[in-house]
């Protein structure tokens, strides 16, 4: 499970934001539960994942992942 958190939103913030993820297994590949998307281990520590639009303050998003 990956968690993201924003306390306050920023005036002007980007369009999108990415969240890279540390600690997994590069050679292994995570599936993102509820769809059919795979992202390899090293693809979401070197990459990361977009963070989807949040409006206002105190929002959240979960991912969840098996590995494959």
């Amino acid at each position: 499970m990956v968690f993201y958190y924003r306390i306050l939103a920023k005036a002007n913030e980007p369009l999108t934001s990415i969240l890279k993820l540390r600690g997994l297994d590069e050679e292994k590949d995570y599936m993102l539960l509820g769809t059919d998307q795979v992202y390899g281990g090293d693809e979401l520590m070197y990459a990361g994942l977009v963070i989807p639009e949040l409006k206002g303050d105190f929002v959240s998003t979960y991912w969840r992942f098996r590995v494959e």
